[in-house]
């Protein structure tokens, strides 16, 4: 069972705020009656690393231990400090116990007798939180004199000198799962992530929070580090690169706690406005509506054992999901092209992957595993654009610098007609109609050409009325509208005429266009950003993207082929950040985001991305995550 406990902080005047309270996080239900023996307000808990035991601190100078499953106390009250206890926490093996207080000290106890074993001094403020390292040789304490100091739990001898960063009192330590680093939380609103090996900060402060940071916590993979502020925010950031990834919505209180399962799946964060909170972090999602504890203000909340994930989440969408590096990645990267993966495409079923490459070929893969099927296809004399598949699947359409259009038989991978020729410059887009009997192809050259599909022959005259490139072609979802991009304008035109009906100039490079259900047209640019406009009028819309699906991430997870943008860490849909994916699968593909890396295209397709990055392809299932 995964248990949550709370503790009330000290705001005056009521009778509980001395008890502490036990939670089951899959029904959020109360277990079993407060837990109560202190004469003052509680400041802190901890869990036994075994979940077994819970013990407290308490304004009334004690530290107590509990039995987490009876509720039953034991043994007597620790006595040893003198004032508040802000701050306790186990050693590894379960062995010691750590406690800091108003009294500048820090108090080192066996666990299992309760009796006081070291008193370590050298702060010359209040102990406000204490840690201990993976392996146990290390502890970690944060003060009001805004140092923290490393002790050596076994001798109580000071390890090295104080480590000075934080312009304010030291709120909050905690370590990485591998012990290599340390994270301090401060009244002067940072986060500062040190080196453990050379107690060296490994990067700048972590700035965001626009209140002392009260509570930090690495998850169970060391990849994530969650905050939790008097600003009333829990933020997210990526160790490994330092990045901000989400901020989880405001409870109009101080987070005083925040602490991630075992499995890193679940968050549980406790608030000053009486309230806990328990979110799926895959989702970002709140899992329960906040719990009341009844009392004045919740001052902290600990996992214990993890236990069975809730069977559902909740529907807020307010924040976008994030994949974990558990789930996200299907095998090694894609080797097969020796030059720049150029374009890739979905089969409508989704089952395969089509790229094309600066190296003449296009290779086909197996969307699920990453297996090529098949041997490239070879027949272009210059580099592949762009490639896509027929409605039906059948068909795949590329279009290349060599000026030529083909089309090939998706099963046996040979040509069907002759090359199409026409186009004065290279081919960089095609698509085909909603029925599939014609296909439609934009080129450097400024022109669009319609081909039919069964004999290969051009239909009338090209298009003309860019005057850029032309870099992205779609039809209408009823075949009636065409629609086209390049650098400067958006065209719309007639799929029956072939007359042009409406254009509108850009300021912002055009990277694709998609038609919607509804008939919106949807453009991305290169930027990242994304503008819709109501068709025929082409006129910018007012209205929110409606995909004819229930939910966005329903339309995500459809058959239709999207574009995605990179930003940071994030993958970005409508503008808006929608995926973050951990920094080490994006220090792979894209080496720290480095001046020379080049970020070929993002495609997403039933809940498959696939990242094109020189001459590699990376995919991912994110189905999981859009899913929430």
């Amino acid at each position: 069972m995964l248990k949550i406990a709370w503790h009330p902080a000290v705001r005056g005047g009521d009778s509980n705020l001395d008890a502490i309270r036990l939670w089951d996080a899959e029904t959020g239900a109360p277990i079993g009656e407060p837990l109560r023996g202190h004469a003052k307000a509680v400041r802190t808990i901890a869990f036994s690393p075994d979940g077994e035991i819970i013990v407290s601190g308490s304004e009334d100078e004690t530290v107590r231990r509990w039995n987490s499953e009876t509720g039953a106390r034991i043994g007597e009250p620790m006595k040893g400090h003198v004032g508040t206890v802000f701050t306790v926490a186990f050693s590894p093996d379960g062995e010691l116990l750590a406690s800091g207080g108003e009294d500048k000290a820090i108090r080192l106890w066996d666990a299992k007798t309760g009796g006081l074993r070291q008193t370590l001094k050298g702060h010359n403020g209040a102990v406000r939180s204490v840690a201990f390292s993976p392996d146990g040789k290390i502890l970690i304490s944060g003060s009001d004199d805004t140092t923290i100091r490393w002790w050596d739990p076994k001798t109580g001898a000071p390890i090295g000198e104080p480590l000075k960063g934080h312009a304010g009192a030291v709120l909050a330590v905690a370590f990485s799962p591998d012990g290599r680093l340390l994270a301090s939380g401060s009244e002067d609103r940072t986060i500062l992530l040190w080196n453990v090996e050379d107690r060296t900060p490994m990067r700048e402060p972590l700035i965001g929070h626009n209140g002392s940071v009260t509570a930090v916590s690495f998850s169970p993979s060391g990849s994530v580090l969650a905050s939790g502020s008097g600003d009333s925010t829990i933020r997210l950031w990526d160790v490994g690169s330092g990045v901000f990834i989400w901020e989880l919505p405001d409870d109009h209180s101080s987070v005083n706690c925040v602490a991630f399962s075992r499995q890193g799946d679940l968050l549980a964060s406790g608030y000053q406005g009486a309230t806990i909170r328990l979110w799926d972090t895959q989702a970002g999602a709140l899992i329960w509506d906040p719990l009341e504890s009844g009392t004045a203000s919740v001052g902290v909340g600990v996992l214990s054992a993890r236990g069975n994930s809730p069977s559902s989440a909740s529907d807020s969408k307010t924040v976008p999901p994030w994949v974990s590096e558990a789930e996200a990645r299907l095998g090694e990267p894609l080797k097969g092209h020796y030059h720049l993966v150029t374009t890739v495409a979905f089969s409508p079923d989704g089952k395969l992957i089509a790229s094309g490459s600066s190296d003449k070929t296009i290779l086909l893969w197996d969307a699920k595993n990453g297996v090529p099927v098949g041997r490239p296809i070879r027949g272009h004399d210059g580099g592949i654009a762009t490639v896509t598949f027929s409605p039906d699947g059948k068909l795949l359409a590329s279009g290349s610098e060599d000026r030529t259009v083909r089309l090939w038989d998706a099963e046996t991978r040979t040509t069907i007609t002759e090359p199409l020729i026409g186009h004065d410059d290279s081919v960089n887009a095609v698509v085909f109609s909603p029925g599939g009997k014609i296909l439609a192809s934009g080129s450097e050259d400024q022109t669009i050409r319609l081909w039919d599909t069964e004999t290969g022959a051009p239909l009338g005259e090209p298009l003309r009325g860019h005057v850029d490139p032309v870099v992205t072609v779609d039809f209408s979802p009823d075949g009636r509208l065409i629609a086209s991009g390049s650098e400067d304008a958006i065209l719309l035109w007639d799929g029956e005429t072939m007359a042009l009906l409406r254009q509108h100039p850009t300021s912002i490079d055009v990277q694709n266009i998609l038609f919607l259900p509804d008939n919106q047209l949807m453009v991305h640019h290169h930027d990242g950003s994304t503008t819709l406009f109501d068709s025929p009028t082409l006129q910018i819309s007012e209205r929110e993207a409606t995909t004819g699906h229930h939910t966005i991430n329903d339309f995500l997870l459809s058959s239709r082929e999207l574009t995605l943008a990179p930003q940071g860490q994030w993958t970005t849909f409508l503008s808006k950040r929608f995926l973050w994916l951990p920094a080490n699968y994006w220090s792979e593909i894209f080496h720290g985001w480095g001046p020379e890396s080049t970020i070929t295209l993002i495609r997403l397709c039933r809940g498959i991305l696939v990242f094109a990055h020189e001459h590699n392809l990376f995919i991912f299932d994110v189905s999981r995550a859009l899913a929430h």
